[in-house]
């Protein structure tokens, strides 16, 4: 039964992904947004959702470290496999403005975050209300962006009601909550079976699975060819793993950092983050090699994670 259940949530998130792509880039040619922004906000919030699940019940429940490594492995998960498997196979930047936009925003926010658990120890409320105001920030800021660069009288703009569309994304995103939750706790079974330590569960398996509907979005959009809607979803969802996940998560119970946390985890996460956007910002394009350095490092990580579990 437990293996049956993965599989009918890896079902949900194929076909939810898809639905959420079409959807979302509709809704983008119909008030004229660009893909980068709307793979950075409204694709991004619905691939978040199983995060921000996840890390608040492990929270309430009383496993605050459970809920940091989620934020910050889902950071690493979408920057090292998402986004190295979209550069290795399809290496595009699409709108750079956007791209430059975007990531300065999320390493401002990870250098912020890297500094509160460094300085506090981990994750206090303090902390946790400085990043929810950080996302407020972030979201103020993308409204303004959005109206800035709306386009009403666009003329590719697709037949139909936006209205169908909205429920369409949202139908989805429920589509790809309920599968990210099967997969991450019937997974999580699947390896306590195969006698896997509940740390490595909590920071590689369980944040996998919650990325889960990132890379399954990223590969639907390469395969339709809107690249720039796979990496703003990446850019996106590690922005709201960052200030959100972890802010909403540390104000319902403060996260004390484990000493590999703060040794290893963060600086991979400020590793990886800086690897996909240095040559991005100096080259103004992204590359091929850059998808396999990645990918690369996140096998090793993960490698690491299990030698030293």
């Amino acid at each position: 039964m437990t293996f049956l259940l993965f599989a009918m949530g890896l079902v949900l998130l194929v076909v939810g992904s898809s639905l959420f792509v079409d959807a979302a880039v509709r809704i983008a040619k119909r008030f004229g947004l660009s893909e980068m922004l709307i793979g950075a906000t409204l694709v991004s919030v619905g691939t978040t959702l199983p995060e921000l699940l996840v890390s608040a019940t492990a929270a309430f429940q009383g496993h605050a470290e459970m809920a940091a490594g989620n934020a910050v492995g889902s950071v690493i998960c979408n920057t090292a496999l998402v986004a190295g498997a979209v550069q290795a196979i399809r290496p595009s930047m699409g709108d750079f403005e956007g791209f430059r936009r975007s990531y300065s925003q999320f390493f401002l926010a990870a250098c912020a975050y890297a500094l509160l658990v460094l300085t506090g120890g981990g994750i206090t409320r303090f902390g946790a209300a400085a990043l929810i105001f950080l996302f407020v920030l972030y979201t103020a800021q993308s409204c303004r962006q959005a109206k800035k660069e709306r386009q009403p009288d666009a003329k590719d703009a697709p037949e139909g009601r936006a209205a169908g569309d909205l429920v369409l994304t949202a139908f989805s995103a429920c589509m790809l909550f309920v599968g990210a939750t099967l997969l991450v706790d019937n997974g999580s079974a699947i390896a306590r079976l195969l006698l896997v330590p509940e740390r490595v569960i909590s920071i590689s398996m369980i944040a996998l699975g919650t990325s889960l509907p990132e890379l399954l979005t990223a590969v639907t959009a390469l395969r339709k060819r809107h690249a720039a809607i796979a990496l703003g979803n990446v850019i996106g969802a590690n922005i709201l793993n960052i200030v959100l996940v972890s802010g909403v998560a540390g104000l319902i119970r403060p996260m004390e950092a484990q000493p590999g946390f703060m040794d290893v985890d963060i600086p991979v996460m400020l590793l990886v983050s800086l690897l996909l956007a240095v040559p991005g910002f100096v080259g103004k394009k992204l590359y091929r090699w850059q998808g396999v350095v990645l990918l690369v490092m996140y096998a090793l990580y993960i490698g690491y994670l299990y030698g030293a579990g």
